[in-house]
């Protein structure tokens, strides 16, 4: 009687168990080693500050390899405006404005609103990484691996706030300070393409 109990306990136990789905701990994904995509866009907000003035303005931003488009919105007397080109020309288009062309975009973009954007720079440092045609003053890097500092083209710039977007690492905030202009670009949404 003490076996025939014994074996139908020994039977429930092996029951209870086998019913039982066992947790897994799957591994994150390996995130890449590789540059980010040069495709991508983000939504973000840009902290301007110059020995002039100081303000911000929400940028969409939508890079392809070379050729972009960055719709802003906001104060410091543009409103709203449209800067689109690629490694040859910028346009800016403002409503009520005609548009306003060149080969150099920094110059057009300091001159139309008063701060500069370096945009063939900034298509790298966006995603974390120094632009490979530039010289490099100084980088160092943070313990994942992702860029923390970075001076280059006499801009010197901050990075934090990485997350992680599909396998890489992209940053979350980048302070950018050259003579008496700082930017500080903070992405609230990350979409590569």
């Amino acid at each position: 009687m003490i076996r025939r109990s014994f074996l139908l306990c020994l039977l429930a136990l092996l029951l209870i168990n086998c019913s039982q789905t066992p947790s897994v701990d799957y591994p994150p994904p390996s995130l890449s080693t590789a540059p980010p995509p040069a495709q991508w866009s983000i939504k973000a907000k840009l902290g301007i500050r110059t020995a002039e003035d100081s303000g911000s303005v929400t940028l969409d931003w939508q890079q392809t390899d070379s050729d972009f488009s960055i719709k802003i919105q906001g104060p410091l007397g543009q409103g709203n405006a449209t800067i689109s080109g690629n490694e040859a020309y910028v346009l800016i288009e403002q409503p009520g404005k005609p548009p306003l062309q060149s080969t150099d975009a920094a110059t057009l973009i300091k001159e139309t609103f008063g701060w500069s954007l370096p945009i063939d720079n900034f298509k790298f440092w966006v995603r974390g990484i120094a632009n490979p045609e530039s010289p490099i003053h100084s980088v160092n890097y943070g313990p994942t691996g992702t860029l923390s500092t970075l001076e280059q083209s006499q801009w010197v710039l901050d990075y934090s706030r990485y997350k992680i977007i599909e396998r890489w690492q992209l940053p979350g905030r980048i302070r950018a300070k050259q003579a008496e202009t700082q930017l500080t670009l903070i992405i609230r949404e990350w979409q590569l393409l």
